[in-house]
């Protein structure tokens, strides 16, 4: 696992450096690489001619043929898949697919299950080729993989990870779909390359998020982290599903935003847009500088500016990176964030802050769950199930 592990972090290598980098003796390191090649997980790509003495040495890396894994989003609505092979590349994107009730029942999970399956075949992949899939769940998603929907939110929670792992037979990993857009931001997107990041996300009925501070991303021993949807922003506010006053979710969720957008319409305030606007429509009028949309998206600024400071001095993240159909509303929206944002942040940060949109596509989420479960597959293993066609015809 070691070894995989250096491969994964650092990309194609030498033996050399992973004997340096391990401390093991050449001779147990190309053992165990030899069983690696063997077995079709690693494979030869290049030379290193480094400008020593004797032969170059081989380059080894990750074989994109060890298998593959999946990824889902899974929320009201909305199923979203990829699929991943060994290396991380993506080899399909399903945005088409149809979502199942989005309710904890055995059906559900049939559904989820099916889909898998199916992302599969669409990729050209032998079932038994699937070594791990990722789940990002909408709403509250526990470290045993329990799932709470905002619907039975103080009920005991679904065991979606006991429920999924017998069906498709093989790991699979569930996480909440924040942390799984901000691992797919960080990695690929508008954090790539910082150290430090806070991710606020915009869901339908919540707000989400994901911190990294070291490169890591922040994760709780429970699996509940990074909810600062329920950092209180208006004490005289609204109640929260959560049983709190005044919580950002009760201003920034886009259910909240759409009340408040139809309000504002019927109390008169000029607009453009028709009734019944969803958020994505909302904010490119307030970027075209629309009356009502603009009031809708001063509030929410103003309100995410004041949550977003605490994240920022509690965690030291000065780089902030904004979700969802947000990005529709243009730099003026970001402006009013930054303005809210900065005078709250201590002075050692504020320097360095930066505030700017996600830049992934809509199947980020699907894409950081199934990075995450190909992340935990190759920890634990589950890659070295595969025998190339090779060896097992021989």
């Amino acid at each position: 696992m070691q070894v995989l592990g250096l491969v994964e972090r650092h990309g194609p290598t030498t033996r050399r450096a992973l004997s340096d980098a391990l401390g093991m003796h050449a001779a147990s390191l190309n053992r165990l690489v030899a069983g690696l090649l063997e077995r079709g997980v690693l494979r030869t790509v290049d030379s290193d001619a480094t400008g020593r003495r004797g032969r170059p040495s081989e380059v080894i890396a990750l074989d994109p043929d060890a298998g593959v894994v999946v990824g889902l989003e899974f929320g009201r609505d909305r199923l979203t898949g990829v699929v991943l092979d060994a290396t991380g590349t993506v080899a399909l994107v399903a945005d088409d697919l149809e979502a199942p009730p989005f309710e904890g029942t055995a059906a559900t999970f049939d559904a989820l299950g099916d889909t898998v399956r199916q992302l599969a075949r669409r990729a050209g992949v032998a079932r038994e080729r699937v070594r791990a899939t990722g789940i990002a769940l909408h709403d509250v998603v526990t470290a045993e993989g329990g799932w709470h929907t905002q619907e039975r939110l103080h009920d005991p929670p679904v065991d979606a990870l006991g429920e999924l792992e017998p069906r498709l037979g093989h790991r699979v990993v569930v996480d909440d779909v924040s942390r799984a857009f901000a691992l797919a931001e960080h990695r690929y997107g508008a954090g790539q390359g910082e150290s430090d990041m806070v991710y606020v996300f915009i869901g339908s009925h919540g707000v989400g998020g994901g911190f990294f501070v070291n490169g890591r991303m922040v994760v709780s021993s429970t699996g509940i982290c990074g909810e600062i949807g329920h950092v209180v922003v208006d004490e005289g506010g609204e109640r929260c599903q959560c049983g709190g006053i005044g919580c950002l979710e009760t201003i920034a969720s886009q259910r909240a935003l759409e009340r408040r957008f139809e309000a504002l319409r019927a109390a008169g305030v000029a607009t453009r847009v028709a009734p019944g606007a969803r958020l994505g429509t909302i904010c490119r009028a307030a970027g075209a500088g629309d009356k009502a949309a603009g009031l809708v998206l001063a509030d929410l600024a103003d309100a995410l500016g004041r949550a977003l400071a605490s994240a920022v001095n509690l965690l030291g993240t000065p780089v902030v990176v904004v979700g969802g159909d947000l990005r529709h509303a243009a730099g003026p929206f970001l402006a009013r964030v930054d303005a809210s944002l900065r005078p709250r942040v201590v002075a050692g940060l504020v320097q360095r802050l930066t505030v700017r949109y996600a830049t992934l596509p809509p199947h980020a989420g699907a894409w950081g769950a199934a990075t995450l479960a190909r992340e935990t597959a190759l920890r634990e293993g589950a890659f070295l199930d595969h025998v190339p066609s090779a060896l097992a015809a021989s």
